[in-house]
């Protein structure tokens, strides 16, 4: 393959050795020049002056390929400068020519009288020109040296190995890379665990908040929410439950007759109940040790606290009446269960104030 494609280079070298004779004859040349001081005041707008304070000259010099040109000369004044498609040449006035170098080609020298018919045979102060330069677009001669040593070395390689090259001009025909099955890796056949997964083999804080509802046969309806941590499937919780009814407050308790102090007051038919519960304690999850995913529980719990419920009768007079037989105040405490699939997390249990009024509590919640 390689000895083709040096066959093929070779040949277009020899091939464009004609080329490069043209070019050894074709240089550089000049285009166009003439003054533009109407059209661009360059000159004046960002001057230049020489050692004596007088204004210079600036030349515009446009080159029609994209190759790098240099300057040369005795009027020459500061360094010149490429900007976009163009060199700003400052020169002092009355200079009469401008030498350019091109790597490849002849020095230029362009001599202004000449190459405008004597219609510029000077530059003038403060005025702008346009010299637009030509540069073939053949190979640069000093190729054709490099073209014949290549073509020298070939042929003194073919005849030391007494072959002639052939140029091969048929493709060459790239055989299809079979693939190999692949053997099932190990990250197959045990894909790498989820963020869950991971956390749910590992975890050994677990953090429990749900909400709640209790329920007595008094009948009484309240409304909470409890929370609780455990470590390694132990830890504590609180949890409270109220059903929000604090706006009377009783100025006497009665018996189970309606009686205060023995005298039956008149009652109006109206009446309220108000109940608040709150519980601290201890939540074991006994599953802890042996599910694979730590967020796979069942537990149970067991706390106490303070507890309040009454039952209110109205009088006719506006004033509230505690019913004694119903109404508890003190000691609470409340014992249940709980089980998670996957965090989400269900309990049922009782509480007690005073081991007088009892009440069903429920709840639903997520531990993570």
């Amino acid at each position: 393959m390689m000895k083709t494609l040096k066959n093929w280079s070779l040949f277009l070298l020899f091939l464009l050795m004609p080329m490069t004779l043209v070019a050894q004859n074709e240089g550089l040349s000049v285009k166009r020049f003439e003054d533009v001081s109407t059209i661009k005041q360059y000159a004046r707008t960002q001057p230049r002056t020489d050692a004596n304070g007088e204004y210079a000259a600036l030349v515009l010099v446009q080159v029609l390929t994209d190759v790098k040109i240099d300057f040369t000369g005795a009027y020459l004044l500061g360094n010149v400068e490429k900007k976009a498609s163009e060199y700003w040449v400052y020169m002092a006035a009355g200079a009469k020519s401008l030498e350019i170098h091109c790597t490849g080609f002849e020095k230029l020298n362009v001599v202004f009288g000449d190459v405008s018919q004597d219609a510029i045979p000077s530059l003038k102060a403060k005025c702008t020109y346009e010299l637009v330069i030509n540069v073939p677009t053949v190979l640069p001669g000093n190729i054709q040296e490099m073209i014949a040593k290549e073509f020298e070395k070939y042929m003194h390689s073919s005849t030391a190995n007494h072959n002639t090259p052939v140029l091969n001009t048929e493709p060459e025909v790239t055989k299809p890379i079979e693939k190999q099955p692949q053997e099932e890796s190990v990250d197959q056949k045990n894909p790498p665990l989820s963020k869950y997964q991971t956390r749910s083999q590992h975890a050994k804080q677990k953090t429990l908040l749900m909400g709640q509802i209790g329920y007595s046969v008094a009948p009484q309806l309240s409304y909470g929410a409890m929370f609780g941590q455990m470590y390694n499937g132990c830890g504590w919780y609180v949890n409270a439950r109220s059903n929000f009814q604090f706006g009377h407050s009783a100025v006497a308790s009665c018996d189970a007759d309606g009686l205060v102090d023995g005298v039956r007051p008149f009652y109006s038919g109206n009446s309220s109940s108000s109940h608040l519960a709150i519980h601290a304690g201890y939540m074991m999850n006994v599953l802890e040790k042996v599910t694979k995913n730590k967020f796979h529980t069942l537990g149970f719990y067991l706390g106490a606290g303070y507890g309040q419920r009454e039952l209110l009768a109205e009088t006719n007079d506006g004033e509230w009446i505690k019913y004694a037989p119903t109404s508890h105040a003190g000691f609470a405490g409340n014992v249940g269960l709980f089980g998670s699939v996957a965090g989400v997390t269900l309990n049922v249990g009782v509480s007690t104030i005073n081991f007088s009024y009892l009440d069903l509590e429920v709840g639903i919640g997520f531990m993570f």
